[in-house]
């Protein structure tokens, strides 16, 4: 799945799950309640990451002619901004959002530092053949496919709010 979709699903389903952490731990003091409801919403964000990539899809915008970088940057500018604005409006919590979303981020991140020369080791290797199982096989022509995971990203959006 592209960016924007595990980002938006991961603060979504993070957020819905700090709020049922919350009340696990309502009588416990501030920070066990904070601690609780951040570990939630990262392992809510990290689950929606594995249930997206089950899905059969597409990331072919990211082997266009400007390379993966370029296009990954201009993705995470629009859907962070997206995302803490509609924070700001709703008066979310911004850290429990974003907890989520380094959750829905967490596996692809691994990914990404292991290509960026970061040395192997036998947790990123677990982490890289978990998410690699998991993964879809199938690759789908990029329409519809890329449509859909955008699809994906605005509903996430929507339930945020």
């Amino acid at each position: 799945m592209i960016a924007a979709a595990h980002l938006a699903v991961g603060a979504a389903v993070g957020l819905w799950g700090a709020g049922l952490a919350n009340g696990l731990v309502a009588a416990k003091p501030p920070a066990v309640q904070l601690a609780a409801q951040l570990g939630t919403a990262f392992a809510f964000g990290t689950a929606s990451h594995l249930m997206l990539d089950a899905i059969p899809h597409n990331e072919g915008m990211y082997g266009t002619a400007l390379g993966k970088w370029p296009v990954l940057a201009a993705e995470l500018i629009i859907i962070f901004n997206a995302i803490f604005w509609l924070c700001y409006l709703k008066e979310l919590n911004y850290l429990i959002v974003f907890f989520g979303m380094a959750g829905g981020a967490s596996l692809d991140f691994v990914h990404l530092l292991l290509d960026a020369g970061f040395p192997n080791n036998f947790l990123f290797s677990g982490i890289v053949d978990f998410h690699n199982y998991i993964h879809s096989q199938q690759t789908p022509e990029p329409f519809p496919s890329l449509p859909i995971q955008i699809l994906i990203a605005i509903v996430a959006l929507i339930f945020l709010v």
